[in-house]
């Protein structure tokens, strides 16, 4: 059964900066959206697939590994690897898809949850690259850091050595791009009540 989360009530948990260095994240597909019928396999898992494939029997599919890392306070760190299998498909495809991001902090799970929008683009155009970006974050938690209120905040994909919340991928080819993310200090009380209200 496909799990479907909604956006919760943030709740602020409490930490120090120690069990910041010793952080294990993974992230499995809760959802998708997609423009015509058809099967999107994996929904609930870290990998999706779809479309009717044109060459070696290939779908298209998105890929999530997580990692063992370190979040430093306003520092960009390493949440995971992005792989976008990008072969030739007909019929239809997914237009969003929507990742479960676990956070797991000293043994307790912080969930995320990360839209990635996908254009599609028509296999025989001068341009066939695929677009996937991440134009937003919805974190159920905030963290209280030392008498401080921190966010998750998800920087983008590395790619061509900066940072950006488009991923251009060629066709034909598995794409992969490091996904960045920072804890960011909340900006003033207002908005720590906002993001509290949301």
């Amino acid at each position: 059964k496909a799990l479907n989360p909604k956006p919760q009530t943030p709740t602020v948990i409490s930490l120090n900066t120690d069990d910041l260095l010793n952080i294990t994240t993974s992230g499995i597909w809760t959802s998708v959206k997609k423009d015509g019928q058809g099967v999107v396999s994996g929904i609930g898992t870290n990998e999706i697939s779809w479309g009717n494939p044109t060459i070696n029997n290939k779908q298209s599919s998105y890929v999530f590994a997580g990692t063992d890392t370190s979040l430093g306070l306003d520092e960009d760190e390493l949440l995971g690897t992005f792989t976008h299998n990008n072969f030739p498909i007909t019929d239809y495809s997914i237009t969003e898809a929507n990742l479960a991001l676990d956070l797991n902090i000293g043994g307790s799970s912080h969930l995320f949850n990360l839209s990635f929008k996908h254009e599609e683009t028509p296999n025989d155009s001068s341009h066939p690259e695929d677009i996937v970006s991440i134009p937003s974050i919805y974190s159920t938690e905030l963290f209280d850091i030392n008498g401080e209120i921190y966010k998750l905040v998800v920087s983008g994909f590395h790619q061509n050595d900066h940072l950006t919340n488009e991923f251009i991928t060629e066709e034909n080819m598995a794409n992969s791009a490091k996904i960045y993310g920072r804890l960011e200090k909340v900006d003033g009380k207002k908005e720590c009540q906002n993001l509290l209200l949301v």
